[in-house]
């Protein structure tokens, strides 16, 4: 099977009826996400049935066993920090900050 955490991204997308768009930022294409999607359903992890996807009980504990590894408990990783607006020394409290207006982005 492919990369555990793909098949995890995957098949937790099916069980909450989410969009591929989290894959696609990931540099997936739609080819790739459409052949893993056939690995799965050959793997008997996901039905297709009546134009709709949903876990088999196997994909269901495959899921289950998967996201006590790959699921992110780490909040502080879910909003990346900003650097680019951050100032690079510390001004002091009285300190007026004006911007040059060429770096302004109107």
């Amino acid at each position: 099977m492919k990369n555990n955490y793909n098949v995890y991204e995957l098949l937790f997308i099916i069980n909450n009826n989410r969009n591929i768009k989290r894959m696609i930022k990931e540099d997936f294409s739609y080819i790739d996400i459409l052949q893993l999607l056939k690995v799965l359903i050959e793997d008997d992890l996901v039905l297709y049935l009546n134009n709709d996807l949903k876990l088999t009980e196997k994909g269901l504990d495959l899921l289950i066993g998967l996201s006590k590894k790959y699921k992110n408990r780490d909040k502080s990783s879910w909003i990346k920090l900003e650097e680019k607006s951050k100032l690079k020394s510390k001004l002091d409290l009285d300190f007026v900050y004006l911007p040059n207006e060429d770096e302004l982005d109107l």
